[in-house]
């Protein structure tokens, strides 16, 4: 059995089980522990819905109140939600379900809909975070000023790559947002898009080939 396993496969499962780790939800996991399923499913709930709308009021604070304080902390925990939205979702999509194969253990998920909800979640969240990062760091991708609209427009449009943006890369502070946002989009789009297409229905076909 080890020997038909893939170097590759095994290798990247290895490094996204040490990448999970980097992550507040992890920590979080760890000080609270598991109580048991049902419980567990809900904290998850409610952590990606508190998280979601920490992302939106954090635009607001970083636009109007401009603190240093505020600012860092924002960009701070909003670097390492996306990144660990980010790992979470490719361990769920690739891995998660292989590594409870190794091990014997039965994979299910909770549900298709709140899977799906959860991850719409996150990719708004992801948009919202940006649009803070773009609001602290203002003078890295823009030569005017951006109202809250426009601050979570050009982050959406960075996001899909929808629409025009009106950014600018003045410094390599703001080529580095706007790069490590243009890679979240792609990477969160290809997830979703995964995770649809795999839940639409079979279609039987009259080509004998094809079934």
């Amino acid at each position: 059995m080890k020997n038909k396993r893939s170097i590759s496969v095994e290798f990247w499962c290895f490094v996204f089980k040490l990448l999970s780790y980097i992550s507040i939800f992890w920590l979080v996991r760890k000080i609270i522990g598991r109580k048991n399923a049902g419980w567990w499913y809900n904290f998850v709930d409610i952590w990606v819905l508190a998280n979601l709308l920490g992302a939106i009021i954090s635009v607001f604070l970083v636009k109007y109140l401009n603190l240093n304080i505020i600012n860092f902390i924002v960009v701070g925990y909003g670097l390492i939600r996306v990144f660990e939205i980010i790992i979470y979702q490719i361990n769920v999509l690739l891995f998660d379900e292989y590594r409870s194969k190794l091990k014997g253990v039965e994979y299910k998920i909770r549900g298709y809909r709140r899977m799906i909800i959860n991850l719409l979640s996150n990719f708004c969240e992801i948009t919202f975070w940006f649009a803070s990062s773009f609001a602290v760091f203002l003078s890295s991708i823009s030569d005017t000023d951006m109202s809250i609209s426009r601050l979570i427009f050009n982050s959406f449009t960075t996001m899909t790559t929808f629409g025009i943006s009106n950014l600018t890369i003045r410094t390599e502070t703001g080529l580095f947002i706007l790069w490590f946002q243009s890679i979240a989009g792609l990477l969160m789009t290809l997830i979703s898009l995964s995770r649809f297409l795999g839940m639409l229905p079979k279609v039987d076909s009259m080509d004998e080939f094809e079934n």
